[in-house]
């Protein structure tokens, strides 16, 4: 199974859908990374730095770190980002189209990036409808939340499963959560896929030849709960 992992780093959240009235106006895309997994093997990696054209959709502090404007910190240095980052253009409309529409989406929430990228393409000016996202999507949030009702995670956000799994997280850079999102994805199949598909070939055996009788009856029981 093929899937394309994908997030993008903002100046900020939003609270309405800023291009129906004001194209210019509402959070921008300053960062953007894409990788597809297939298998465990990961290919086709895009990470690209976007200079936002509204300055005041962030504040830089005296350290230089750029914050949204709740205070959120951002990757985007505009030190670092000058001479390495241009505007959002149609080459990123394209790039979305054609590595977003045709695969099955995966990542921290990225239908949320999603729509971060059709206000970015609507910004611009792009024509065309909106593109067909898959429907199909692998959220680890959402798939983090079998972990979170069993009392194993305070919450499903990236980091808090990234922190459960032991994994490197290079947090707020679109491209250290792309990577983080790959192996809490294949941290999460072993759990709940590899796992349990070993678990219940562990019980049939069980069932089919274990001189005792009771543990047979056992493993029985829990492979007809199944």
């Amino acid at each position: 199974m093929k899937l394309t992992f994908f997030d993008t780093e903002t100046t900020g959240l939003p609270d309405k859908e800023p291009f129906l009235s004001s194209p210019e106006l509402g959070p921008e895309i300053t960062e953007y990374a894409i990788a597809d997994w297939e298998d465990g093997e990961v290919t086709a990696v895009v990470h690209k730095l976007i200079m936002p054209k509204n300055s005041d959709g962030f504040t830089v502090d005296a350290e230089g770190t750029a914050r949204t404007l709740d205070g959120f910190p951002m990757s985007f240095r505009p030190d670092a980002w000058q001479g390495r980052a241009v505007h959002w253009n149609k080459t990123d409309d394209q790039t979305m189209r054609e590595r977003l529409t045709p695969n099955y989406l995966a990542g921290s929430n990225p239908t949320f990036d999603c729509d971060r990228v059709w206000w970015e393409m609507k910004r611009g000016g792009a024509g065309g409808k909106k593109p067909g996202w898959s429907h199909r999507v692998i959220n680890t949030a959402s798939i983090g939340a079998l972990l979170w009702i069993q009392g194993k995670v305070e919450k499903t956000g990236l980091g808090y499963l990234a922190k459960f799994f032991g994994v490197d997280h290079d947090a707020h850079t679109s491209l250290g959560d792309v990577r983080a999102a790959i192996t809490v994805w294949e941290r999460m199949h072993d759990e709940f896929v590899y796992k349990p598909k070993r678990w219940a070939e562990a019980l049939a055996e069980i069932a089919k030849h274990s001189p005792d009788a009771s543990m047979a009856e056992f493993a029985a029981e829990e492979l007809a709960a199944r």
